[in-house]
């Protein structure tokens, strides 16, 4: 894992999605690095390479566990929807958003403990 940030995309209604959620959640880790992340993100190009959008199947490993896991990325609301779902407002929701395959990203926990991700596929 490096420590360079990758760059990380979204477009523009999941942007405007995404940043209204800003005051209805509470503080936490996930929150705390999701709009940490947003002052950061580029809007995509309408040509650009895939990357995890709110509501895409991603592929990815965590490095702690060293395990491959895919999920959907979805909000708060839309859990429950989906199986194997991961939403946003966690730390590692949060750190797969408006990743592109081969792209990794580490952060360090409310406990200040180092955690990484690498983002394998975007499955659609």
């Amino acid at each position: 894992m490096t420590n360079d940030l990758p760059p990380i995309y979204a477009t523009s209604e999941d942007y405007e999605r995404l940043s209204a959620l800003r005051g209805k959640l509470r503080p936490g880790p996930g929150a705390r690095l999701l709009f940490e992340e947003l002052t950061r993100l580029q809007l995509a190009a309408p040509d650009a390479e895939p990357f995890a959008r709110l509501g895409a199947r991603v592929r990815y490993l965590n490095a702690q566990s060293q395990r491959i896991k895919t999920a959907r990325l979805v909000l708060p609301e839309d859990e429950k929807l989906h199986e194997s779902s991961v939403t946003v407002t966690s730390p590692m929701g949060a750190a797969l958003l408006g990743l592109q395959a081969g792209s990794e990203f580490t952060w360090r926990d409310h406990g200040g403990a180092r955690r990484g991700v690498t983002m394998l596929e975007v499955l659609d």
